[in-house]
């Protein structure tokens, strides 16, 4: 009696497998004569692409602020690029808050900064106080104002009294918001603001809601 024997050996990237009848009828391997060596080469899945972080995807046109953009970076990636931050409660627009000493970033007496998100935790508010080193002739107001004007934003206010707190607000092409400011009391700092209007607006909607609270119970007492 003849036996025919077949053996079939596959081998795929030096694994060693075992071939079922449907993988041998498959691929037509079927020899009486002689041992046939099957190597099935199957491409490497390619790796993901790694994503940009939105400092960094040129494709996001978000108003730069301190390396961020406002409406694209996110909790994360501004979190990933701060040092010595703490994190906050809510802020206005549903959001984290971060915060930092003001380490990591380039600005002569820059002594904190804040970071409020929106409820995608998308960045919606920048914030940042830097210390007046003349606070007589109001120098690094007057220097952070222009700062914020070479980048051809509009002026759509400004405060500018012989005594008292001075002001400048710009609007951004992409409708947001910058406010540099020097309180008259305000211990001879500059604070700076970057927000959506989405943000100022229920920024304005909790500060009237609180008001109404308190005036409500003051009342209770007379």
């Amino acid at each position: 009696m003849n036996i025919k024997i077949f053996i079939v050996l596959c081998v795929s990237s030096g694994v060693l497998w075992g071939c079922s009848k449907e993988t041998a009828a498959q691929n037509n391997i079927v020899s009486s004569a002689t041992k046939e060596t099957v190597t099935t080469n199957k491409e490497s899945p390619m790796p993901p692409k790694e994503m940009l972080a939105p400092e960094d995807n040129p494709n996001l046109k978000g108003t730069p602020v301190l390396g961020f953009k406002l409406r694209d970076s996110t909790f994360e990636s501004v979190k990933k690029r701060l040092s010595h931050y703490q994190v906050g409660g809510e802020s206005y627009a549903g959001g984290g808050i971060l915060a930092n000493d003001g380490s990591g970033f380039d600005i002569d007496g820059l002594m904190g900064t804040q970071f409020g998100f929106d409820q995608d935790q998308k960045l919606a508010y920048a914030s940042m106080v830097i210390k007046e080193v003349d606070h007589m002739n109001h120098t690094t107001y007057k220097k952070v104002v222009n700062y914020v004007q070479e980048n051809d934003y509009k002026v759509i206010d400004k405060q500018d009294p012989f005594v008292g707190n001075r002001s400048t607000t710009f609007k951004t092409p992409n409708q947001e918001f910058v406010v540099v400011s020097a309180p008259h009391m305000g211990g001879f700092k500059v604070e700076v603001e970057y927000f959506t209007d989405d943000f100022e607006q229920k920024r304005r909607d909790y500060q009237s809601q609180q008001r109404a609270a308190q005036a409500k119970s003051e009342s209770a007492n007379f």
